[in-house]
């Protein structure tokens, strides 16, 4: 009989059919993706601002500050006079 190294080895091997998807699904505390009314994922970031730490206020993103640079997504902030920092929300 010939056993299959991979196979043997594998920390899945009698794990993979132990939950159906809706099963994993409906563990999930909360989701990062979700599906859009098109059925497509879709991942929204929205980000805050403060010059405190104290009171944050939304960050209106200009559609031109947005872009993709090698793959990752790059949102361009002009300098301004003051200092800012910056949360940002996944949905």
């Amino acid at each position: 009989m010939r056993v299959d190294p991979v196979v043997k080895a594998s920390p899945f091997l009698d794990h993979d059919a132990r939950f159906t998807e809706d099963q994993i699904r409906t563990m999930s505390a909360d989701y990062t993706m979700g599906l859009n009314e098109a059925g497509n994922v879709q991942i929204k970031i929205s980000f805050i601002e403060s010059a405190d730490l104290h009171t944050f206020a939304p960050l209106t993103v200009n559609p031109d500050s947005v872009s993709v640079v090698e793959g990752s997504i790059c949102l361009e902030l002009a300098p301004e006079d003051r200092a800012a920092f910056f949360r940002f929300n996944v949905e």
